[in-house]
């Protein structure tokens, strides 16, 4: 079976991806840094850098391997780099439907993240103390950031690693074939998007207290796109799922930052 499987990686494929995983992490690297004092060390780069590209390095190889298999794909880049005809109604979602949801989701994160102020004044407090000045530009290139590695990792890795473990469980269970299974999709849509919201309590742990409704709080509001974009790279492919995050982001960290501090 892995054999069958690594015969089917388009290496190119992966070279771009990986590459503008790469490329993304290091536009990303100015936030990063203006969250930990504005200054961009060797440690730093080493640790924001090194370590995430090897994950990008083991995230992408997975999901390529896994991924085409059950219709989980990277269908625009895939056809760019086998000379194969682009997938028309893809780009157009592309250009037209991932930006424009991409800033509906932001919008409605920001909105909905209003209700639970009154109810989080410790964690406004701690936020409105934590030393981060919004600078435009940085927020702008740290959406590459969300947009292309989360969704690396998120989507084309995790997405894809359950869809296809819990498939493959199924498959052997049954006596058949691995192959696309829409209710197992769907629960890896729905787990991934759990986890990703999971994975940002770490870093707020370090800035405030969790509580029980902060957790709550947290999980839904990246949850909730998170289930949208992994819809996304199921029925659109992975690139829709990238450019809807990034314009989410720059709705997020960006126009709405920038709106409110003109209005101030």
């Amino acid at each position: 079976m892995l054999k069958k499987l690594k015969s089917s990686i388009n290496w190119k494929l992966y070279g771009v991806l990986l590459l503008i995983t790469i490329i993304a992490l290091i536009l990303g690297l100015p936030y990063i840094a203006g969250l930990q004092g504005d200054q961009i060390t060797f440690n730093l780069f080493f640790r924001y850098i090194g370590a995430n590209g090897l994950i990008a390095t083991f995230a992408i190889y997975i999901g390529l391997l896994l991924g085409k298999k059950i219709n989980l794909d990277v269908p625009i880049l895939r056809a760019y780099t086998t000379g194969k005809k682009l997938p028309e109604v893809k780009i157009k979602s592309l250009v037209k439907f991932a930006p424009l949801m991409g800033i509906l989701f932001g919008v409605i994160i920001y909105a909905t993240d209003l209700l639970f102020a009154p109810f989080l004044e410790e964690f406004s407090t701690s936020i409105a103390t934590s030393g981060y000045q919004f600078v435009w530009w940085k927020s702008i290139l740290a959406a590459f950031y969300g947009g292309i590695f989360e969704e690396v990792l998120m989507r084309l890795f995790s997405l894809t690693f359950y869809a296809w473990v819990l498939t493959w469980i199924i498959a052997k269970f049954r006596k058949e074939e691995v192959k696309e299974n829409k209710t197992i999709i769907w629960i890896a849509i729905i787990l991934s998007a759990l986890l990703f919201g999971i994975g940002h309590l770490p870093a707020l742990s370090a800035i405030t207290t969790l509580t029980p409704l902060l957790v709550f709080r947290t999980v839904l509001l990246n949850a909730l796109p998170g289930i949208f974009f992994g819809w996304l790279y199921y029925k659109k492919g992975l690139e829709n799922a990238m450019v809807s995050h990034y314009f989410a982001d720059i709705a997020l960290h960006f126009v709405i930052p920038l709106f409110l501090s003109i209005f101030q």
